[in-house]
């Protein structure tokens, strides 16, 4: 008894099923139907609206007209395109030019960099010089007392670094 009430349990629900597949087919096909009318109407519109236009264009104003417009858009894209080409020229060569400056300019600071380098050396050569008093010169003498004043200054602010740097208290954590 039991299966017999399954057998018909599952004939019920597939009928269910096939007869909610039957409306939404039959409302795929109302759909459509109302698109095909929908698509004729479009149609019809393009046909019309075809007609208008191939009437203007037996015009000989508007086929003038249409010319003139064709050859000025012609005329502005060669002109825009032109301008597009030298714009992209000039880019380029801006960026050519840019960077060969920058390399330069590289150099530049480069080279600055080793002169500082060599006047260094070269003042402490000629310092050197003038204490072991190989070298007599009245404006380079000047220079070395200046130099020595500026060194007796650094001494004594280092100093003064360390007997403050005692007076901290140091917290161990």
């Amino acid at each position: 008894m039991v299966k017999k009430v399954e057998k018909e349990g599952k004939k019920a629900g597939r009928s269910k099923k096939v007869k909610s597949i039957k409306k939404e087919v039959q409302g795929k096909k109302k759909i459509n139907k109302k698109e095909e009318k929908v698509k004729g109407s479009i149609r019809e519109d393009i046909k019309e609206h075809l007609k208008v236009v191939e009437e203007k264009l037996k015009d000989p104003k508007t086929k003038e007209n249409l010319k003139k417009m064709v050859e000025k858009t012609e005329k502005g894209l060669k002109t825009f395109g032109a301008k597009i080409l030298e714009l992209a020229e000039v880019v380029k060569e801006d960026t050519i030019y840019g960077a060969k400056i920058g390399k330069l300019k590289l150099k530049v600071m480069d080279l600055e960099s080793k002169r500082m380098k060599k006047l260094r050396t070269l003042g402490e050569t000629v310092y050197k010089l003038v204490q072991e008093e190989k070298l007599q010169d009245s404006r380079v003498n000047d220079l070395c007392q200046q130099l020595l004043a500026i060194e007796e200054n650094i001494r004594k602010y280092q100093e003064e670094i360390k007997v403050t740097g005692k007076k901290f208290k140091k917290v161990n954590f």
